[in-house]
């Protein structure tokens, strides 16, 4: 019972930090944004836009590599490995992604605010000014 009654705090939590990033973010584009326009010097915006979306793309490919090549959620059996790997080749190969995937959750609280961030900048981008 008691592991059931911590997973709305769990989650909670979960939602709470990953606004809390965005907020920061999102926050330190708009100083760039405005820091550029104020000072009118158009290569802060880029620089500060090229950041972002440098950032973005190393966070990705942090991601895919740490979750094993792949955006699965699971791991694969034992049985679905190669057959000619022993047992503990298999285990250590299993141990290495299970980090690897621990890792690139982690991950999760900066790359979906950043991505968001970049979509909210991108309309507007578009759509307001």
């Amino acid at each position: 019972m008691n592991n059931n009654s911590s997973s709305p705090k769990k989650a909670l939590r979960k939602i709470l930090v990953l606004f809390l990033n965005f907020i920061i973010l999102y926050g330190l584009l708009r100083v760039v944004i405005t820091l550029g326009e104020r000072l009118q010097m158009p290569v802060i915006y880029y620089i500060g836009s090229s950041a972002y979306m440098i950032g973005l793309a190393v966070l990705v490919i942090l991601f895919f590599w740490w979750n094993g090549g792949t955006f699965d959620t699971k791991l694969p059996l034992p049985e679905e490995l190669p057959e000619e790997w022993s047992l503990t080749e298999k285990r250590a190969y299993l141990d290495k992604r299970r980090a690897g995937m621990e890792k690139a959750r982690k991950l999760l609280y900066v790359l979906l605010p950043l991505l968001v961030t970049i979509g909210i900048s991108y309309i507007e981008l578009w759509f307001f000014v």
